[in-house]
């Protein structure tokens, strides 16, 4: 259990504190996804020692779940730590909880390897050698509530199970109860089969089943509030969640977070494939005046000039001259950054920046 109050904490519902019906109800409210809702951001005071700002968190201990709130900044070196050092073996700053009946049961801060199960993570602290040099948040904690609507997910045997949501049809806004879907049949052999599950105007979940063949295609989608594909298999006796496509049509607009990968050098005048969304950030230096151009669109070689910098000032002297470029690239477009010069040839410094996948 954690016996230190780390940022000034208020745990709801802390033991033996009076339970009542307003408390318990707001307690409830929306049965609360784990994670890090705001705040919860780190910051170096020096290579040994940083602070987390002001939170609001919901963190599980397997069987029960709290809400945190902290009032005030804490402070974490190897001295406030649960455990831990700040270090770079233990790079990732998690927070936890276990049960216990006590009321001085606070929330726990520990430096780790490799987080656990339930561990809520914050970030994990960048090191130069035994210096910091920031904090990386793309395996943080956030909230998913993606999985509060309509989630799709194996079950047992030939049927899904389908979280509750709700979702607007023609007839208004309806509410869909959490069930098992199914029984999915299996096709005769060679053949697999591709189902949709979707939402019909009432409400209810339905399966339209595809065509069986070697190689199958799903359904057409039109008129149908579809959420799941399912692959179905000769032979098959249950589902496995690999057999089940998450289609929902807001995740693709509403992503619950949004992960930056790795800068990545890339060269002049040559024609890249974006993999996943990125950022295409580029410098050009000269003697003399120099442009720097990006290029992105679906033709190889992209022809769209979407980005522009340079400088047209011409110095006298030995000056060096800077320009630069950011642009976007969309996941499956080609993308190209040139440069020209009035003299000599401007040296280009090329970084991409993946985002999502």
């Amino acid at each position: 259990m954690g016996s230190t109050n780390h940022g000034t904490q208020t745990v709801s519902h802390q033991y033996y504190e009076e339970l009542t019906a307003l408390k318990r109800n707001k307690r409830l409210l929306g049965i609360l996804p784990k994670g890090i809702y705001s705040g919860g951001k780190l910051a170096r005071v020096s290579d040994i020692e940083i602070t987390l700002s002001v939170l609001i968190a919901e963190i599980s201990g397997g069987t029960i779940q709290i809400a945190v709130r902290t009032a005030a900044t804490a402070t974490i070196n190897d001295g406030t730590l649960d455990s831990g050092t700040i270090d770079s073996s233990t790079p990732y700053i998690v927070l936890r909880w276990a049960y216990a009946a006590d009321v001085s049961n606070y929330m726990e801060i520990h430096a780790v390897a490799t987080p656990s199960t339930n561990d809520i993570v914050v970030g994990k602290i960048e090191f130069s050698g035994s210096v910091i040099t920031g904090f990386d948040y793309s395996e943080r904690t956030f909230v998913n509530v993606q999985d509060l609507f309509l989630k799709p997910v194996a079950s047992t045997g030939m049927y899904i199970l389908v979280n509750a949501g709700k979702v607007h049809t023609s007839t208004g806004y309806v509410f869909v109860e959490m069930q098992e879907v199914g029984v999915f049949s299996v096709p005769s052999s060679p053949n697999s089969r591709i189902d949709l599950v979707y939402v019909d105007s009432s409400g209810s979940i339905q399966i339209l089943q595809g065509t069986a063949a070697v190689s199958p295609v799903a359904p057409s989608y039109a008129g149908k509030l579809v959420i799941a594909e399912v692959t179905v298999v000769n032979g098959d006796v249950s589902i496995s969640q690999s057999d089940i496509k998450d289609v929902r049509s807001f995740l693709s607009k509403v992503p619950s977070t949004i992960a930056f990968g790795s800068w990545a050098s890339r060269l002049v005048d040559v024609v890249y494939t974006a993999s996943t969304d990125g950022m295409v950030c580029a410098t050009v230096q000269a003697t003399d005046k120099a442009y720097i151009k990006g290029y992105t669109d679906g033709n190889t070689p992209p022809t769209t000039l979407v980005a522009l910098g340079h400088d047209t000032y011409k110095y006298s002297g030995p000056n060096v001259l800077y320009s630069g470029l950011t642009m976007p690239v969309r996941k499956g477009d080609y993308w190209k950054v040139t440069t020209t010069g009035s003299s000599g040839t401007p040296v280009a410094t090329i970084k991409w920046l993946p985002m999502g996948s």
